[in-house]
């Protein structure tokens, strides 16, 4: 006759879990010291590289379609460079006040 449990699968995961998180900050200071020895490796970050490299390639053969590379287009491209042109002539305009102001009023010297 087997005997019952007293912890259901998913607590009996929770307690596992939990001790080795106890043992981790138990052991913090041995687990940074095995860290900073394997990156002397130096083989250590082309190892790196590679495993992410092929688990990239990997997601990507899943079926995995990665985000596109910068900030996202909030506006039409035709409006964007509308803005930037207004933005342009407005800052030249000021230095050209700026300039004229200058050439003006020459140097006071006390």
């Amino acid at each position: 006759m087997a005997r019952t449990r007293h912890l259901t699968d998913a607590q009996r995961l929770e307690r596992i879990q939990a001790s080795k998180r106890a043992w981790a900050e138990r052991n913090a200071e041995y687990l940074r010291q095995a860290a900073a020895l394997r990156r002397l490796k130096p083989t250590y970050a082309e190892e790196k590289r590679r495993e992410y490299a092929l688990a990239r390639k990997r997601r990507l053969e899943a079926g995995w379609i990665p985000n596109p590379v910068g900030r996202p287009r909030i506006e039409p491209q035709a409006e964007r460079l509308e803005r930037q042109r207004l933005s342009h002539r407005k800052a030249m305009a000021k230095w050209r006040a700026k300039k004229r102001k200058t050439e003006i009023e020459p140097l006071k010297i006390a």
